[in-house]
């Protein structure tokens, strides 16, 4: 997983004109994730960078301050399988990236969660929609994103606990992922 979003970061910051990296960590709850992203951009190069941390649950969220800017990189972890509509925040997104952006989507791999049936079976539903990389690189497709990479990661670790996710890189430029 790493070496992929290593790449495609790498790519993003050689060609930025500017020397301001935006991120936007769309529903990062405590940040974790853009943390994350900013150690790994600090080693890639030596690059100013800006967070902007949108929490979907929080009282003091304000949608308008996010959709006044433009974003490098947005970060949809863990977000997408508890929405109804995916489709709509995706799109919204999509509107918010710079013109070469890209898109970081995770997502839990639950093809063959055991609990993932139990939830169904007893009506405990956290998880509202489930993804593959196939239905990921659709729905991604199907917004209109043209260069897309999805994979399973078996040991990904979600803030410090290994589970079994699946990451989706989306882009708008033909040649940014190999």
């Amino acid at each position: 997983e790493f070496k992929y979003i290593n790449d495609a970061l790498n790519k993003l910051i050689n060609n930025k004109e500017n020397k301001t990296f935006t991120i936007l960590d769309y529903g990062g709850g405590d940040g974790f994730m853009s943390q994350s992203f900013c150690l790994l951009i600090k080693t890639i190069s030596n690059i100013n960078i800006n967070v902007k941390i949108f929490d979907l649950i929080g009282k003091d969220a304000n949608k308008e301050e996010i959709s006044n800017r433009k974003y490098d990189l947005i970060i949809l972890s863990h977000i997408i399988e508890h929405l109804h509509e995916p489709k709509k925040v995706i799109q919204e997104c999509k509107s918010l990236l710079v013109k070469n952006g890209l898109i970081y989507c995770e997502v839990p791999d639950e093809r063959l969660t055991i609990i993932k049936s139990l939830y169904k079976r007893f009506g405990l539903h956290y998880h509202v929609t489930h993804h593959t990389r196939r239905s990921l690189y659709l729905l991604f497709s199907i917004l209109g994103f043209r260069n897309i990479f999805t994979k399973y990661c078996n040991r990904a670790s979600w803030r410090g606990k290994e589970i079994s996710t699946i990451m989706c890189i989306a882009t708008n430029v033909n040649d940014r992922i190999n």
